[in-house]
């Protein structure tokens, strides 16, 4: 039997909410937030098992995460008949508790209640911004524990901080699926650069890695690598795919396209705004010498200086329409030399202790 909630400080409760809330957004990955609201509110309920339901966008309702129940119980008829309770409350935006579900008239009409003997059930809207965008779910059977309004009232506290971080998760999910469609429209139209994309972004991620970077860093890092070349969809394939050297007019073209870049992201309202400034400014130079602005150190964003030394790895040891590709080794020797004038000396020390075990990525 667990131990109620009821018997909680208010500065316990209110330390708790403090600390999940902290805990569900400190990730932007969907499925790791799911699981970690999940995995909170089964320690804090004493629930038998627990369900995340999220709204789709064909405006279904679908579980997205359980805990204490198998997959294909998820998918057996006999539970679907239960998806009518979640439709009950993420249309009211009220939640629901009971102590009694078997012999409570407008929930013993689900079947699943009876066949899985429950008796205590709560059910509370996911709210964001007033519009309900799915439920959290828990329920006991009869020889398990039953839930008071104090267990009810803490599940609503929670699934306020939960919306917030499954909110911002799905928005960074939205905006990636975004990020990688203009990733594949580079590539589809500079067929020399088949594969660069996901190398840099696999190098730029050792690479912040190994500088200590939080993971929203990293995950903001992997965008801008993914990001980098999207200006080069405005220039023109005679000067991208150009066999020999850019004459001047043309070099002046090329060197266009990270303000284009940034011009095409601008408009993404959920893309970090160190995403779009990373786009913009990863052909500057540390010593002040770069485009499109000039700037100098620390002042180019951290995720430019990383992206900068993944991207000229990988330009220089893969074949280009102007040259064939460069051995690894006389690479890594050519970014160490630029360490200080072309390169952020940090970034270059990362980068030959990750090429010391680096291999080459499938991709």
């Amino acid at each position: 039997m667990r131990v109620s909630r009821a018997t909680s400080s208010e500065a316990e409760q209110l330390a708790l909410l403090l600390e999940v809330g902290r805990e569900f957004c400190s990730s932007l990955q969907i499925d790791e937030v799911l699981r970690r609201v999940l995995d909170r509110v089964i320690e804090v309920t004493g629930a038998e098992r627990g369900f995340v339901v999220l709204r789709e966008r064909d405006d279904r309702l679908a579980v997205r995460h359980a805990r204490n129940l198998d997959q294909e119980s998820i998918e057996a008829d006999e539970f679907k008949v239960s998806r009518g309770l979640f439709e009950r409350v993420a249309s009211s935006g009220e939640p629901l508790l009971t102590s009694n579900a078997m012999n409570e008239p407008s929930l013993s009409a689900y079947e699943s209640i009876v066949i899985h003997e429950l008796r205590s059930v709560m059910c509370v809207p996911l709210l964001v911004k007033g519009i309900s965008t799915g439920v959290i779910y828990v329920d006991n059977r009869i020889s398990e524990g039953l839930f008071v309004q104090s267990d009810l009232d803490l599940l609503t506290a929670i699934a306020q901080q939960a919306s917030i971080a499954i909110d911002n998760a799905r928005r960074h999910e939205s905006t990636r699926e975004v990020v990688l469609a203009l990733a594949n429209a580079i590539e589809a139209k500079d067929p020399y650069t088949g594969g660069h994309v996901d190398r840099v972004t696999i190098l730029a991620h050792r690479l912040g890695v190994h500088l200590g970077l939080t993971a929203e860093d990293l995950s903001n890092l992997e965008m801008a690598a993914i990001l980098h070349d999207v200006g080069k969809i405005g220039i023109e394939e005679s000067v991208l795919t150009k066999p020999g050297l850019l004459n001047p007019a043309e070099r002046r073209r090329m060197e266009e396209h990270p303000a284009i870049g940034e011009s095409i992201v601008r408009g993404l309202h959920n893309l970090p705004e160190s995403v779009k400034l990373s786009i913009l400014h990863h052909q500057e130079r540390w010593d002040g010498k770069g485009y499109p602005s000039g700037l100098k150190g620390g002042a180019i964003p951290i995720y430019a200086r990383i992206v900068a030394v993944s991207d000229t790895f990988d330009a220089m040891t893969t074949t280009r329409p102007y040259r064939a590709a460069l051995p690894a080794q006389v690479a890594i020797d050519e970014i160490t030399r630029n360490s200080g004038t072309q390169f952020d000396p940090d970034v270059v020390d990362a980068f030959r202790t990750v090429m010391e075990t680096w291999v080459e990525p499938e991709v």
